[in-house]
């Protein structure tokens, strides 16, 4: 039986309120344009639902990243899959799903930051309470959740269940 982390509806008044603390912070910093740039597959829906509360000349792209196939957790190092939008000199604001070990959204900054993106400040949905160290942590993050397996809203469960409007976990 599925049970409900976060319902839409919180999801939703959550990602309003993270797009109100990331206009903020670009006012803050003079940013004008920004490339919102989302780790494909998982964070396809929390991408499209907070560009739309971002008050700031956007271009959107995402990028692939595959350290998980369909294991519950991570079993490689993060890989490119497919390349790269031209990052160089812009303010980026990189999008992931969760945030567990953190491998991903190391990787991701660090290949943005080589591709020489002028600053880059990172944002997540889910943000996991592990015992290990992180690689990193998120400039803004959505909600911290205990170390649980979750899907729906863009995350998966063996390939499946992306599509369902509530986080769930078991």
């Amino acid at each position: 039986m599925r049970k409900i982390l976060l319902s839409e509806k919180v999801i939703q008044e959550r990602i309003q309120h993270l797009a109100s603390e990331i206009n903020e912070h670009l006012v803050s910093k003079k940013i004008k344009n920004l490339t919102l740039i989302w780790i494909a597959d998982g964070a396809a829906f929390f991408a499209e639902d907070l560009a739309k509360y971002l008050n700031i000349n956007l271009e959107v792209f995402s990028i692939k990243i595959s350290s998980y196939g369909n294991e519950k957790k991570s079993y490689r190092e993060p890989l490119l899959i497919g390349s790269l939008p031209d990052v160089k000199g812009k303010d980026l604001l990189l999008l992931d799903d969760i945030l567990d070990t953190g491998n991903t959204l190391f990787f991701a900054k660090n290949l943005l930051k080589e591709n020489k993106a002028k600053e880059i400040f990172t944002c997540v949905l889910l943000d996991k309470k592990i015992k290990n160290e992180k690689k990193m942590n998120s400039d803004f993050v959505g909600f911290e959740i205990e170390n649980v397996f979750v899907y729906g809203y863009g995350l998966d469960l063996e390939d499946k269940l992306r599509e369902l409007r509530d986080v769930y976990f078991e």
